[in-house]
């Protein structure tokens, strides 16, 4: 197609390199007024989702997370949403893009991050700013200050650029998790008893007592059915992920109610599923399945 028809000028538009101090030369493609340039290999967003749905198979069981938020009439509520890993893969598989993401100012209680989008094929260009605070609760690096503030900087810059590519792909993104949720509960529902070993060795390295999981999903793990099963892989990757702390996830509290129980998924009517644990895996923090 002729580069007219697609928008595109007739020429690229010349980049203005900095005058040499020395032997460095930075080169910023977040330039606003950059444009659309051609480039060698042109997006085709149906092998971009046929890429997708082939990638869920693979890594869906760590695309989403789960977060149960305490609500002020004493329940729980279960929040989901795409993980950094989900939003980066789903960026490299759109292509022909670029992300940048920097520190642009620290107050005594927070780091402020700016993360920019931007779209080489069309010109799009999508910057959002995030409020990473200092005071969030890792579960990490007890009695070292110092190394807990740059586990805290590091979560900020992942959840600002998550956050940017899922404001500037949102259809591809939410593609993404649905994907990995069916390839995740189709897993689940053809070895049941696999996935329940495999959550109870997380457990158990995470020193998750049983009570508190009956808490989260209203009935014990033994009986727990292949929904339940998806949502405590969910929970768990979120706490391997530095999302939020076991205690978060798993209250110890008698006062912290069952959420209600998340809503029937159906399985893929065409879905692969993937390798599940061998017979009797090592507990790892990892994704269900490796």
């Amino acid at each position: 197609m002729a580069d007219f028809m697609r928008g595109l000028p007739a020429e690229d538009p010349e980049i203005q390199l900095p005058e040499r101090s020395d032997s460095a030369v930075t080169v910023r493609t977040a330039n606003a007024n950059l444009g659309a340039i051609r480039v060698a290999l042109p997006r085709r967003q149906d092998r971009v989702l046929a890429a997708i749905q082939q990638s869920a198979q693979l890594y869906g069981d760590k695309w989403e997370y789960e977060l149960p938020f305490a609500k002020k009439e004493g329940t729980n509520e279960n929040v989901t949403g795409p993980t950094n890993r989900c939003c980066q893969e789903v960026a490299r598989l759109w292509g022909n893009c670029n992300v940048e993401c920097e520190p642009v100012q620290e107050t005594p209680d927070a780091y402020i991050f700016l993360a920019t989008f931007v779209d080489l094929e069309t010109g799009y260009r999508l910057t959002r700013p995030f409020r990473q605070r200092k005071a969030m609760k890792t579960g990490e690096f007890k009695g070292d200050a110092a190394r807990k503030q740059d586990n805290v900087f590091l979560i900020g810059a992942s959840k600002a650029t998550r956050n940017v590519i899922a404001n500037a792909l949102p259809g591809p993104v939410e593609e993404a998790i649905e994907a990995a949720r069916r390839s995740l509960f189709d897993r689940v529902s053809k070895n049941p008893d696999a996935a329940r070993q495999w959550v109870r060795d997380q457990l158990t390295v995470l020193e998750i007592e049983p009570t508190r999981v009956t808490r989260l999903i209203g009935r014990t793990l033994e009986k727990a059915e292949a929904k339940h099963l998806a949502q405590l892989v969910r929970v768990i990757q979120s706490i391997v992920d530095g999302q939020m702390t076991a205690d978060e996830a798993f209250p110890p509290g008698e006062e912290a109610r069952p959420a209600k129980p998340p809503a029937e998924e159906k399985p893929a009517k065409e879905t692969k599923t993937g390798t599940m644990p061998k017979d009797d895996p090592a507990p790892a923090q990892g994704g269900f399945g490796e």
